[in-house]
């Protein structure tokens, strides 16, 4: 959520659909301009790790914003349409070590010789 001098600029909301064997994950998004809703999103995506889908309105107007985060077309209803984002796990570099890991591996593996 956005906070201007108390005002509230813009909120997301996910919820989880449950239907039959298939789980969904729904965005709703409102904010007052295209602006906020791509900070929004930006957030969100970062730290978001699921498929996210939404379903607006074909005049809706974040639907640039939307196509602009990587939502693509899944199918269309009348007025509405169903767009879809894959979530992609970010690429760890090589060399990158994991931060909860506080030990060097050789170090381990020489107590364990020991």
């Amino acid at each position: 959520m956005s906070i201007d001098k108390g005002k509230c600029s813009g909120v997301l909301s996910v919820w989880k659909s449950v239907g039959g064997d298939t789980i969904r994950y729904y965005l709703k998004l409102g904010a007052f301009d295209d602006n906020i809703a791509d900070k929004l999103l930006t957030i969100l995506l970062w730290n978001f790790t699921k498929d996210l889908y939404v379903k607006v309105r074909k005049d809706n107007k974040f639907l640039g914003v939307l196509k602009r985060k990587g939502f693509r077309f899944q199918a269309g209803r009348g007025s509405q349409v169903l767009l879809f984002r894959k979530y992609i796990a970010p690429i760890r570099k090589p060399n990158e070590r994991n931060i909860n890991y506080n030990r060097d591996t050789s170090s381990v593996s020489a107590e364990r010789d020991e």
